[in-house]
């Protein structure tokens, strides 16, 4: 069994690294590679595994990577490194793949990501906040709604698209009519797509574009 060779490890990371520098990757065995890597490596050597494919260029590469994170890694040790990463796709890889999950060090590692800097970081901490905690998600949700940069604005209409809920397209009424052009669009899709669900489930909602 690789779990019984002291050696599998160098061997796995070996066999990652010449995966991850392929032209022509084979995804599953990628995401073999780092399954078994998740379960043989110490921390200190799985970690730099998981940073490189977090980090990887290719979204295919980063997705099979955040797969694996979410399914297999319980060390918070791990969690932590890579949620504070000096790659933001990185650390938003990371809290997007732990989306889902509810402990006290899962909530601890939200509640941090929530104050990031890169909008899409704090977005995907807002998203698995409400997941473990759907009562207090409006509180959270007015940091990016008023927040002073764009990104952050759309990263609120994001949020609300993703959470899907109709109630939402009040809140969407000062992004609808942003200053700034990609702010409306983003309101304008998140918008589209909360009419539908609420059309879709019979309910009679505020709709923010036919509010004066």
């Amino acid at each position: 069994m690789v779990s019984d060779d002291p050696s599998a490890d160098t061997r796995l990371l070996r066999a990652l690294n010449i995966a991850l520098l392929a032209n022509d990757l084979d995804l599953p065995a990628l995401e073999r590679l780092l399954e078994l890597l998740s379960e043989v490596s110490p921390p200190e050597r799985l970690y730099p595994a998981l940073r490189a494919a977090l980090g990887h260029t290719d979204a295919r590469v980063r997705s099979k990577a955040a797969l694996v994170l979410g399914r297999k890694v319980e060390n918070p040790l791990i969690l932590e490194q890579l949620a504070r990463d000096d790659d933001a796709r990185v650390r938003a890889n990371t809290v997007q793949a732990l989306w889902g999950r509810d402990n006290p060090e899962i909530r601890a590692l939200f509640g941090v990501a929530l104050g990031d800097l890169h909008h899409r970081v704090a977005a995907n901490a807002a998203y698995g906040l409400f997941l473990a905690d759907p009562a207090g998600h409006a509180v959270r949700l007015v940091r990016f709604l008023r927040h002073p940069h764009p990104r952050f604005r759309r990263a609120g209409a994001w949020i609300l698209r993703k959470i899907g809920d109709p109630a939402g397209l009040r809140l969407l009424q000062p992004l609808v009519t942003d200053r700034n052009a990609e702010v409306r669009t983003s309101a304008f899709t998140a918008l589209v797509a909360l009419r539908q669900i609420a059309a879709a489930s019979g309910l009679a909602v505020e709709d923010p574009a036919q509010t004066p």
